[in-house]
């Protein structure tokens, strides 16, 4: 509205038909009315859009809305009304915020119509008024939500991605994003509730507020995952320092509830040069892998992005990329590896191992794509793969033997987790017209440590068919062993790094002896791994082994190689 644009004051006549019907339509009228000269003086207001304001009709006669409205609305709005005014625009919607007589402020909205004379000119404005203040603060409470975590009011991860956007595009300084995760955290959910677990959560949002300098930002993206960006960093002292900081002051004891609680956690840093190209995800992406790799090599500790951790990030990225069209180009194979058993010197079946050669990069390691396929969900149809490979050559095997061959494979956390995979393996078996005896399953030992309803369910249904479950790299620092008594379990396999120093090492020959006395009495089957001399093969036969495998035993191959083996 423009109180310089030269055109007369309007004044409301009431011996003007139009301008009694203006007056009987503002008084009958429940929506807010206001009729304004062009200057944005009020002419008329009624009484609905008084009382927006607090105050009467009669008050706002005279007075400038424009006076009341926010400066940044008047400015927003000068050049649409300026065409009104010019008789270019006869409607238009506006919201401005207006002071209210009471000192507060309300959010309102105008449908505003230009009133014309017989050449076009305006004389004045007619206004259809409601108060949105309700809708707007509904509309602010949302956006607070989209943006901001509920529980400790820190943002959340889709407001610092734009931080971390705006910080790349603008920032000439270099800056550091630091992912915090605590140690142990869900021992405290499970153990005091959520309810401590939510009031632990605000106190350490609290802690890494009073870490941060003006202009840095702490979010909490997920659970007990926070994050720091933090601006002006100038070396990777400062940087070191003020993590260190942030961690200590999370280990500092916490109060709720009246327990006393103390926790550590642990940081991973990206530290970001400007100019570099790279997306907020990116950086977030490095920061967060980088904290991995602390959380890997203990707790209270950070690591920093590096060029390590970026050359192995793009190799697993080419793997997992790679991975998903392996099965479908027919690039995966399995091999075979002899099982012997160590009494009768007679080859009794043979281990199926996953193989990969791609022909743009190369041999991939079981360690290199296993790992990946866990995490993505791959190992569910290439571990269905195997099996029905397995199944296959182990068929075909003792179809022209006629001897009782038998084929492990191994299963994943993943496919033990699946409902429906009793009545798969029954199916597969019964395709190949093979008995159960003939297949056998491998499971790690972390797996059975943590084991739960349904993975038991899972291993007890599969041994209820007849199938043979046992415990792959038996020994390797799982202290509990309760799952040798619980579950039901046929045999184990000593790990290759203890079978590597049997006959260099005392101490891995008592550890070797201690695990086959342990199996035996608990009626298990023991296979030995790794076997790659004859002393080691001497060694395990007279302590007791009942089966085993290695390169001296012979190395994986084609299940025709293998059927060439036994057949001969």
């Amino acid at each position: 509205m423009d109180t310089t644009h030269g055109l007369p004051p309007a004044v409301l006549d009431l011996s003007d038909p139009a301008g009694r019907s203006i007056h009987t339509l503002f008084g009958q009228s429940v929506v807010g009315m206001v009729h304004l000269r062009t200057d944005g003086t009020i002419v008329l207001a009624n009484q609905a859009f008084a009382d927006m304001l607090r105050t009467t009709a009669d008050e706002l006669a005279g007075t400038s809305l424009v006076a009341l409205a926010a400066e940044e609305d008047v400015q927003r709005e000068r050049t649409t009304m300026l065409r009104m005014i010019d008789g270019v625009l006869p409607h238009h919607a506006a919201e401005f915020v207006l002071e209210r007589r009471d000192g507060g402020t309300v959010a309102l909205q105008f449908g505003i119509s230009a009133l014309l004379d017989v050449d076009g000119t305006c004389t004045s404005l007619v206004c259809q008024v409601m108060d949105v203040s309700r809708l707007r603060r509904a509309e602010d409470f949302m956006s607070r939500r989209a943006l901001f975590d509920p529980l400790t009011q820190l943002i959340n991860r889709t407001l610092l991605i734009d931080l971390l956007g705006d910080q790349l595009r603008v920032r000439q300084n270099p800056f550091a994003v630091i992912a915090i995760n605590l140690d142990r955290f869900k021992a405290v959910n499970d153990s005091l509730g959520q309810s401590t677990g939510d009031g632990v959560l605000v106190e350490i949002a609290g802690r890494l507020r009073q870490a941060l300098q003006p202009g840095d930002a702490a979010a909490r993206i997920a659970g007990d995952d926070f994050v720091l960006l933090c601006g002006n960093i100038t070396s990777r002292a400062q940087v070191d320092a003020l993590t260190q900081r942030v961690l200590d002051g999370i280990a500092e004891p916490i109060d709720v509830d009246g327990l006393r609680i103390q926790l550590t956690a642990s940081a991973g840093i990206s530290l970001v040069a400007p100019g570099t190209g790279q997306s907020g995800d990116e950086v977030l992406t490095q920061a967060t892998q980088a904290l991995k790799h602390a959380k890997e090599r203990g707790r209270a500790r950070w690591k920093v992005y590096d060029q390590e951790m970026r050359t192995a990030s793009t190799d697993r990225l080419r793997i997992e990329t790679s991975l998903r069209t392996a099965l479908d180009e027919g690039l995966m194979r399995v091999a075979y590896q002899p099982l012997r058993d160590l009494r009768t010197g007679e080859i009794t079946g043979a281990e199926a191992l996953l193989r990969w050669h791609d022909p743009f990069l190369g041999p991939i390691d079981p360690p290199d794509f296993l790992p990946v396929a866990e995490e993505t969900g791959m190992i569910v149809p290439l571990g269905q793969f195997a099996m029905s490979q397995a199944v296959r050559a182990v068929a075909t095997w003792r179809d022209l033997t006629g001897l009782p061959l038998c084929v492990s494979v191994n299963l994943s956390p993943h496919e033990l987790n699946r409902h429906g995979i009793t009545e798969r393996v029954s199916d597969a078996l019964d395709v190949a017209r093979l008995p159960s005896t003939a297949l056998r399953f491998e499971i790690t030992e972390g797996v059975l440590v943590h084991a739960d309803q349904q993975v038991r369910r899972n291993i007890t249904d599969l041994h209820a068919l007849g199938i043979a479950i046992g415990i792959d790299d038996f020994g390797t620092g799982y202290a509990s062993m309760s799952y040798l008594k619980t579950l039901p379990l046929d045999f184990v396999k000593i790990d290759r790094s203890f079978v590597a120093g049997i006959d260099s090492s005392r101490e891995d020959q008592a550890i070797v002896r201690a695990t086959l006395e342990l199996a035996h009495a608990l009626n298990l089957t023991t296979i030995a791994e790794g076997i790659e001399s004859d002393r080691q093969l001497d060694l395990l036969t007279e302590l007791g082994c009942d089966w085993g495998q290695g390169y001296l035993i012979g190395e994986p191959s084609t299940s025709t190689a293998m059927l060439e083996r036994v057949s001969g």
